[in-house]
């Protein structure tokens, strides 16, 4: 899951960095799904994916009233983000390059499937 270089020399985000901001946008006080997509800038399809994903692996948990969804982080979820933001420190990775290539990036996959 590496970032890929678009034509114009934009990098695109990896599939793992696209969840941690979807967790980063849920944390920081984002519940509703739409709201979720235009703050992650995912498209509807993609954030759906990832929010699958992330109930799968425990790391969110969604509650339905009738058909209004909500989505909050699991403790898990929250101590990943925070390990995901501490190697980002480490790796001197600051949040204004997140579109760039992230060399940690593969290291933080490994710790989230160990």
């Amino acid at each position: 899951m590496e970032s890929l270089q678009a034509e114009n020399g934009q990098s695109r985000r990896s599939g793992v960095e696209m969840m941690f901001d979807v967790l980063a946008v849920i944390s920081d006080g984002t519940y509703k799904p739409t709201h979720i997509a235009y703050r992650s800038n995912l498209s509807w399809n993609t954030l759906n994916k990832c929010l699958k994903y992330l109930i799968k692996n425990g790391l969110l948990h969604e509650s339905s009233k009738s058909k209004r969804h909500r989505y909050e982080l699991t403790e898990k979820g929250f101590e990943v983000l925070q390990l995901y933001r501490k190697v980002r420190r480490g790796l001197g990775i600051s949040r204004s390059e997140d579109s760039v290539t992230s060399p940690g990036t593969e290291m933080i996959r490994e710790l989230l499937l160990s």
